[in-house]
């Protein structure tokens, strides 16, 4: 399954569409994420770089410390999705250095697997079980044979769920808000916008949510379609837009809750030769980027840094078993990404971590 915002200023009839309505600007500072309900002390990310530019604004985790040889049992929802595989990918990276044993459960999208695949990995007796973009609504109960045998788990973008020692999560509401502030003022607050989604995992409710709301608020746009993607995710997406794009020639924008599906409709755009229609997505793919650096339909996103969500995931792990001070809840920022402020070629946009609720 990652620039701050570009500034398009709101014109005289953008602001009277607003109503008078004002809105606050939030500065998020390069601060150290705050150990959670075992302690009040800070976990070992240090700042590298607090610059605005997404390329080099991050942070580094000391990994050098960290126990060798240790066993990690990771669920997946879907290996195939590019930013789970980027996860996996970053997994086996570290593995490579520090010894430890990458045991990968793919769920292929059938949540009801995800139970059996804890209950195997307590049975296998891993170090570690790391739930990947597992929704933390269906582990639950599924828990509780991992905190019986006292093997800890952490998850990395699950949301919240009973029985979980820690958290890292991107900060989905915020990136949404984003994505919606540039899709509301490309459209100049008025059209037609078609909205692709998946909205069975946290991540994708909660972006579907945020992009629901800020839309409510300009009766002047309007949703003509609200599709929901299937697998596989590129060539559905592609089929449905290539399907309703001659039923809206007024159509002005199609936002999709991830980058997939995004990129599926920028390809049915080219196709068409609709370049009067934009493009947004989540999760900023490398394929993504290329778009948006090309200048083609597929226009923004939202970085989600998931290599970094993952490797603070291993130095929590490891600080888990060691007995030291973590937090409960790391939470890290997503770049906006357009073609303002894409990165180069191959290179990823870099998240940083934010102090949000830690559970201290």
């Amino acid at each position: 399954m990652s620039e701050e915002g570009v500034d398009h200023g709101v014109s005289r009839r953008g602001l009277l569409k607003l109503g008078g309505a004002t809105a606050g600007a939030v500065t998020l500072g390069g601060v150290l994420a705050a150990c959670g309900s075992d302690s009040k002390t800070a976990t070992a990310v240090a700042v590298r770089d607090s610059a605005a530019d997404a390329t080099k604004s991050r942070y580094d985790v000391d990994l050098t410390s960290i126990a060798r040889g240790k066993s990690v049992g990771v669920i997946v929802l879907n290996a195939a999705a590019v930013t789970q595989g980027r996860g996996v990918k970053e997994l086996n990276r570290i593995a490579k250095t520090t010894g430890w044993n990458i045991d990968v459960f793919d769920a292929a999208n059938d949540l009801n697997k995800v139970p059996g695949s804890i209950n195997d990995f307590v049975t296998k007796g891993v170090d570690i079980i790391m739930p990947l973009v597992v929704p933390g609504v269906v582990l639950g109960d599924a828990l509780k044979p991992a905190e019986k045998a006292g093997i800890p788990v952490i998850g990395v973008f699950t949301g919240p769920a009973p029985g979980m020692k820690a958290r890292v999560e991107p900060s989905e509401f915020i990136s949404e808000a984003k994505i919606g502030q540039y899709v509301l003022e490309r459209m100049d607050f008025e059209g037609e916008i078609a909205l692709l989604n998946w909205e069975k995992i946290p991540p994708l409710i909660q972006r579907g949510a945020q992009i629901r709301t800020m839309i409510k608020q300009f009766p002047a746009i309007r949703i003509v379609e609200d599709l929901t993607v299937e697998v596989p995710q590129i060539e559905d997406s592609k089929a449905k837009v290539s399907a309703f794009l001659p039923k809206h020639k007024g159509l002005k924008a199609i936002w999709c809750g991830w980058d997939e599906p995004a990129f599926g409709s920028n390809q049915a755009l080219k196709e068409a030769g609709r370049d009067d229609i934009f493009v947004v997505g989540c999760d900023g793919n490398l394929e993504t980027f290329d778009a948006i650096r090309n200048g083609e339909p597929l226009a923004a996103t939202a970085a989600n840094d998931i290599e970094l969500m993952t490797r603070i995931a291993v130095r929590i792990s490891d600080d888990v078993m060691a007995g030291r001070q973590y937090p409960v809840v790391t939470t890290v920022d997503s770049p906006f990404v357009s073609r303002e402020n894409v990165p180069a070629k191959g290179q990823y946009a870099q998240g940083v971590v934010t102090p949000f609720w830690t559970g201290s």
